[in-house]
């Protein structure tokens, strides 16, 4: 395994071996799709705090996933004993800008990362001093019982996966830089009649729709977020669920971008409560004209 850096980017380059390359498994799979393949894994705790991380993985044919995890978030690879410490399953819905790239080769696959600091949110340590940030690799190989080799040791006797990471350190002067995202948003709709007495439909005029939403990170630890008209018509759809004979409401997960990135912030532990309003009720129709928000997140041992 290879580490680099420079002002803007992270990066990361991995020659993955196998006695047995046939055991190997790798798909062309869609982004965050690759749960069945064999992984390199690479985890950040920006702030060092042991409540919240990224997740950064390829495939051998580069495909990639990201997510975030936190302290009090589901478990899932590993773990038995003492019940822990099982490597936190990702929240998807959170999507990162960086590039990967991979290769089958012969006795294994070789794969790339190249993570701008930009896509990270860390704190700005004081003048000269070097970051230190929590840090793990995770090699996954799913014929073997899903086994996972990590870089920094780590117990099932203990029950915290952040509280076993390893230290990365000696990075100096990081780009400040940060991110702006402008997402424009068109929709139109035109309906049309059959009118037998002319050729083809009679159209009504057409109906169009524009939004825009805003995404700028003020600072490492501060992103604002700002939205007008959203559209949410490219989501996924909600999952069917039986409405016979219930005594309460359907609850539906949500999926709109806007309102999941974040929202672990908004829970609390240990009986996941959401602090959060929760809008998805089915016979309650609220359409949304324009929201802002902001999120703060700082290293705090309290």
């Amino acid at each position: 395994m290879y580490i680099a850096y420079d002002l803007d980017q992270i990066y990361f380059g991995f020659h993955v071996h196998y006695r047995d390359p046939s055991i190997m498994r790798a798909n062309r799979v869609e982004r965050d799709r690759a749960y069945s393949d064999d992984l390199m894994t690479i985890y950040f705790d920006t702030f060092l705090d042991q409540q919240r991380g990224y997740d950064f993985d390829v495939n051998g044919y580069g495909v990639q996933g990201d997510g975030v995890i936190t302290a009090g978030g589901n478990g899932g690879r590993g773990g038995s004993r003492g019940a822990g410490p099982a490597i936190p399953r990702a929240d998807r819905s959170w999507n990162a800008l960086f590039e990967t790239a991979g290769q089958i080769v012969e006795d294994g696959y070789t794969a790339e990362m190249a993570i701008p600091f930009k896509s990270l949110r860390y704190p700005t340590p004081a003048q000269g001093e070097p970051h230190r940030w929590g840090f793990q690799i995770v090699r996954e190989v799913k014929s073997k019982d899903e086994e996972n080799q990590v870089w920094a040791p780590i117990s099932r006797d203990e029950i915290s996966f952040f509280a076993q990471m390893g230290v990365l350190e000696g990075m100096t002067q990081l780009s400040t830089s940060r991110n702006l995202e402008v997402l424009p948003t068109l929709t139109t709709i035109q309906y049309g009649n059959i009118d037998p007495t002319v050729p083809g439909f009679v159209n009504q005029a057409a109906d169009p729709d524009a939004g825009v939403n805003f995404k700028y990170g003020i600072t490492s630890d501060l992103t604002a977020d700002f939205t007008v008209n959203p559209d949410f018509s490219q989501i996924e759809s909600d999952r069917p669920q039986i409405e016979v004979n219930r005594r309460y409401p359907l609850f539906f997960s949500e999926l709109r971008p806007f309102f999941v990135e974040g929202a672990e912030i908004f829970k609390l532990r240990p009986c996941n409560f959401r602090a959060y309003p929760y809008d998805r009720r089915p016979r309650l129709r609220c359409q949304t004209q324009w929201t802002v928000r902001s999120f703060l997140t700082r290293s705090s041992n309290s």
